[in-house]
């Protein structure tokens, strides 16, 4: 099996495949990541994918010794052409989502929506090629931010407000908050799609669920979507070495 292990910025994703078939999916702290690891039967395990936003912890490698492990970076060879100016920055978890939802549609543009710390927007070409897209402040950012850098607004619950337009302070934060990013997102897909030939938008990520249950729009839900992105890199590399 694959192990593929996602550290993030607030929390770690860990998963297993068999080929291409997720078998188990866990989400742990930063703290518990090392014990959760030692439980996992290493017989079972062939190889190891990481990726990691800021610095990776020399315990989780620790934990991880015998394995053969690949560390996702601008260096590792990828199943698709970044084809923007700068690809040597662009997130690796932008790119494994586009990866994995090509798996689903290869044969088509893609857009794939991340709604987890930050919402990214990211187009993938129908010839494998990564077109770039937008970064802008997730949903829980969104509120912070009007709290922390005013005197008198409120933090408020990330709750979607049922009305229209808000008849109080609160209501009118977690709508020009929450559902001001749902009307940015449904723009962006209605722009890509008179843009490019899109047929498929994936959404995923933490806060996925709050904007599928609110667009009226098609969509795939794939909550797994970038470790299955990750777990095809790691096939990809297997396969090419």
């Amino acid at each position: 099996m694959n192990l593929v292990i996602d550290i993030g910025n607030t929390r770690i994703k860990l998963a297993l495949f068999e080929g291409q078939q997720m078998t188990r999916f866990e989400v742990v702290s930063k703290r518990s990541i090392v014990k959760l690891l030692s439980r996992i039967d290493r017989k079972d395990v062939c190889q190891v994918i990481i990726a990691h936003s800021g610095r990776l912890d020399e315990k989780v490698l620790d934990a991880l010794v015998g394995l053969e492990i690949l560390i996702l970076d601008s260096a590792t060879p990828l199943p698709i052409v970044i084809g923007i100016d700068s690809p040597t920055t662009v997130g690796r978890d932008r790119l494994a989502g586009s990866i994995g939802a090509r798996l689903v549609t290869p044969d088509e543009d893609i857009l794939t929506i991340d709604m987890g710390t930050c919402i990214t927007m990211n187009m993938m070409s129908k010839d494998g090629r990564f077109l770039g897209g937008t970064i802008s402040p997730g949903l829980r950012m969104r509120l912070r931010a009007m709290n922390k850098f005013t005197d008198k607004l409120p933090m408020v619950e990330l709750e979607v407000p049922t009305e229209l337009i808000g008849s109080d302070t609160i209501s009118a934060l977690q709508n020009g908050g929450i559902k001001g990013a749902f009307y940015e997102i449904e723009t962006f897909i209605d722009l890509m799609k008179t843009s490019y030939d899109v047929k498929s938008v994936f959404l995923t990520g933490g806060d996925a669920s709050y904007f599928a249950e609110f667009t009226k729009k098609a969509i795939f839900a794939r909550p797994y979507l970038v470790l299955e992105g990750l777990n095809e890199i790691l096939n990809y590399n297997a396969r090419n070495k």
